[in-house]
């Protein structure tokens, strides 16, 4: 699968203690069921997690439309189990914080939803990246989708021993894989506290997801607004007087949002009608990336080989510092990275 190869090919820049794979698709038709993926540690757990969501259920908050548990253990002896629902987003998003606060009471990791939306599935695991596709059958059941994003990690800020702290981090319709240390992490931390989002796992690439569904599902920004106060542009250097003005509005309105510190992050994001590939990088560029086209696709990496070993024949350039990055299925390249409007 192209996503595993892209990965494999800087295997030596990760480590056995973390990889995972997300991709976005939009099927022909009505709208998916909501797909609830689930790390448990023990028949216990799952017990627990199955009559929490059945109480929901019961409550006529969540509809349970069906559920599979697969088979394979994960390194640490986590399991995957994966629901099928209903529910509002922000009824949602209430009943995961719930349950994940459950799993991380007194300070051991029992579990972790780690994945909840109609249009993103994540797969992530402690292991080489070709591990963790082994483990969910990525190369065996040829997964087809419109995006797919694909992580590696040597572990820095938090543990590699068990599965919740893999990439890619994942909030309703978008997922995050993230290169880097946000220095802004306590202010983006209470923000996200006090507009309602209750568990975390303690790192800033999970923050980075919550973020961006905050900004663009709660506060209704436009996806071109939500990056703008992610990236925090330290100095306003546009040279139309009016979009400069609104730059600084959105930084006012927005305060606690940005992010700081060396950062590259990619992201997927579907709406319900497009899906889009983004990538932030941080005004000095502290951290490696490179885009690419071919006739058939857009890529971020960053290693170049990470896009020549899936098209020898990409065309490839690298953004400027600050620069956004963004492509949709249906619209193309949208923003080529080359300055931050």
């Amino acid at each position: 699968m192209t996503a595993v190869k892209a990965i494999e090919s800087v295997r030596f820049r990760g480590s056995s203690l973390g990889a995972g794979f997300a991709y976005f698709d939009i099927p022909d038709g009505k709208a998916p069921p909501i797909r609830i993926k689930i790390f448990v540690d023990s028949p216990e757990t799952l017990h627990y997690v199955r009559s929490t969501l059945l109480s929901y259920a019961k409550g006529s908050r969540l509809i349970i439309l069906g559920e599979e548990t697969p088979i394979f253990d994960h390194k640490g002896g986590f399991k995957v189990y994966e629901v099928r629902a209903e529910a509002s987003p922000h009824t949602l998003q209430s009943i995961v914080d719930q349950i994940n606060i459950r799993l991380f009471d007194e300070g051991g990791v029992r579990g972790r939803i780690f994945s909840y939306g109609r249009y993103v599935n994540v797969f992530k695991g402690v292991g080489y990246p070709h591990d963790v596709a082994e483990e969910y059958g990525l190369n065996t059941h040829r997964y087809e989708a419109d995006l797919w994003l694909a992580h590696t990690r040597q572990p820095t800020n938090s543990p590699g021993t068990t599965p919740v702290w893999s990439h890619p981090f994942s909030a309703n319709e978008v997922a995050v894989v993230h290169n880097g240390d946000i220095s802004s992490y306590g202010s983006n931390l209470q923000l996200l506290r006090l507009a309602g989002y209750l568990s975390f796992v303690g790192t800033d690439s999970e923050v980075i997801a919550f973020m961006l569904d905050y900004l663009l599902r709660v506060k209704g920004y436009s996806l071109r607004q939500a990056l703008l106060i992610l990236q925090n542009p330290y100095e306003y250097t546009v040279s139309t007087s009016n979009i400069r003005d609104e730059v600084k509005l959105l930084m006012a309105e927005a305060r606690g949002c940005q992010l700081d510190g060396p950062f590259t992050v990619v992201a997927g994001y579907c709406d319900g009608r497009d899906v889009y590939l983004l990538a932030l990088v941080d005004r000095a560029k502290f951290r490696p990336i490179i885009f690419g086209e071919d006739d058939r696709a857009y890529y971020v990496a960053s290693e170049e080989c990470q896009i020549r070993c899936v098209s020898p024949s990409a065309t490839v350039w690298t953004p400027e510092p600050s620069g956004l990055f963004v492509a949709s299925l249906s619209r193309g390249l949208i923003q080529d990275g080359s300055s931050i409007l």
